[in-house]
């Protein structure tokens, strides 16, 4: 049976039969549930090309040809290496296949992504709350033709300060709670309150225009976490093809918004299901020593976790954490110990596998740190949590990776995972629609020194480009200080 990885060489028909033995392995053997894959092979300079604009179909800007030089040039001095693979959320799933990478390494990154990523995708309960993979592909190829219609029609210098301005706030441009079902019955009640609304703003205009003294102040909409939705909406500064294209990049950052809360989680899934299918290939004879030790290779490279003193150190992996989480729960499964059964008795005795993908599809990072971080992986990792003050010349450590008490790491290792909880907390207090069309922003620092006052500043001045009126800025810091200002 080793027959299919006898030539390093791949050939078309050699990849169905590879993916034909996975795909067979991964549903029946391991429960596993994903998108059909539509496998496409590429070029390193097309490879560079989709990573650099995070989807095969985008709409135009300056920044992705900018990803692309930046991308290209490290790549060249040797300073990054190439993705081997590339899928996204869609159905079919859409897979790129590097087309340098030899037999091995090619049902490697099937395993990984056309396996692990794409069930992922499919199972994990919050993207299916906030995507819809058998829909984005045609809303990016309108919102494409969108784009290159109004940069003919109304020039590209605004189409692109529009852009600009949204990508600077495209952290405040997503709907985090669930939208509300109405009935047919409070459709009919909340249009009938809307014409109300109407002509009781008719009455309050017709006062104004025999009084010109009487002052019109109205605020609408108070504490909108959605800043680029509400200006859409309400901005009298605004075109309607300018609200269509921002309502547009909305849906858009929509369909990326959980993949930023879910990195962890979707790239240790494929790494864990891509070691478990590569390892039933070699088990099941698919696989010579050579070719597992090239597996390998790649497996440990992609895993490695280099310390604070290394000249790579970027932070936590997110492939070995997510795996090592993943191989946790694994163990404790099969082999428990009894400091396991004191921390995580719900998984002693279970079916591994079945509590391997429950936990891929009901968490995402920050929760799934909570509820899975064993006292052994903070003690493998050297985990620890200190307390930095600049007016201090020392550092004071307040946990570490070998005592019991490891929850407090635990927590603090949750919140580093809560993509958003790492921004400054920026809503839309309000609007003076009839008045004087001030804008009310609300901007609340969680943490010591989180805000960046001039990127802060920067973002709040494109703001103003989409609404060209007075901003009344609240700032409140984390000490609770506050200072009021007008934009």
């Amino acid at each position: 049976m080793s027959k299919l990885f006898d030539n390093a060489d791949w050939t078309e028909s050699s990849l169905q039969e590879i993916w034909q033995v996975i795909k067979d392995i991964a549903i029946n053997e391991f429960k596993l549930d994903f998108y059909d894959p539509y496998f496409e092979v590429v070029t390193f300079e097309e490879m560079l090309q989709i990573y650099s604009t995070s989807f095969p179909v985008m709409y135009n800007h300056w920044s992705f040809g900018k990803n692309y030089e930046d991308l290209y040039r490290q790549y060249k001095n040797n300073r990054t290496s190439i993705a081997y693979e590339v899928i996204f959320n869609t159905s079919p799933a859409l897979c790129y296949l590097l087309e340098n990478n030899s037999s091995v390494m090619q049902a490697l990154v099937m395993a990984h992504a056309a396996v692990g990523h794409s069930a992922f995708f499919k199972m994990n309960a919050f993207l299916r709350e906030n995507t819809n993979a058998k829909t984005i592909i045609p809303f990016m190829k309108n919102m494409r033709t969108f784009v290159q219609d109004c940069e003919v029609k109304y020039g590209a210098d605004r189409v692109e300060k529009i852009l600009d301005a949204c990508i600077s706030l495209s952290a405040y441009s997503i709907d985090r709670a669930e939208k509300p079902v109405y009935t047919n019955k409070q459709k009919e009640a909340k249009r009938i309150k809307r014409l109300d609304a109407k002509e009781q703003d008719f009455d309050i205009l017709v006062e104004g225009m025999k009084d010109p003294d009487t002052k019109i102040e109205k605020k609408e909409r108070v504490n909108e976490e959605n800043l680029l939705k509400f200006v859409a909406k309400y901005s009298p500064g605004l075109k309607p093809w300018e609200r269509d294209l921002i309502n547009m990049f909305c849906k858009v950052e929509q369909y990326f918004y959980p993949q930023r809360l879910t990195k962890t989680m979707n790239e240790g899934f494929a790494s864990f299901w891509h070691y478990e299918l590569m390892t039933r290939l070699s088990e099941l004879g698919y696989l010579k020593g050579g070719d597992f030790m090239e597996f390998l290779h790649s497996h440990t490279g992609v895993l490695c976790q280099h310390g604070m003193e290394h000249k790579y150190y970027r932070g936590l992996n997110p492939y070995k954490m997510g795996y090592e989480l993943y191989a946790e729960i694994k163990r404790i499964c099969l082999n428990p110990t009894e400091e396991d059964k004191k921390y995580f008795p719900q998984l002693i005795g279970k079916n591994w596998i079945d509590e391997v993908n429950y936990a891929a599809i009901n968490f995402r990072d920050a929760s799934f740190i909570q509820q899975y971080l064993s006292p052994k992986i903070v003690r493998d990792f050297k985990l620890l949590k200190f307390n930095s003050d600049s007016r201090n010349d020392y550092v004071e450590v307040t946990a570490t990776h070998d005592t019991e008490d490891f929850k407090e790491i635990r927590a603090g290792l949750e919140a580093h995972y809560d993509y958003y909880s790492r921004l400054p907390y920026i809503t839309i207090e309000g609007a003076s629609l009839k008045g004087n069309r001030t804008l009310y922003i609300n901007v609340i620092e969680k943490r010591p020194k989180e805000v960046d006052e001039e990127s802060l500043y920067y973002s709040l001045c494109l703001l103003k480009k989409l609404w060209p009126y007075p901003l009344n800025i609240k700032y409140t810091s984390y000490n609770k200080e506050q200072i009021q200002t007008t934009l």
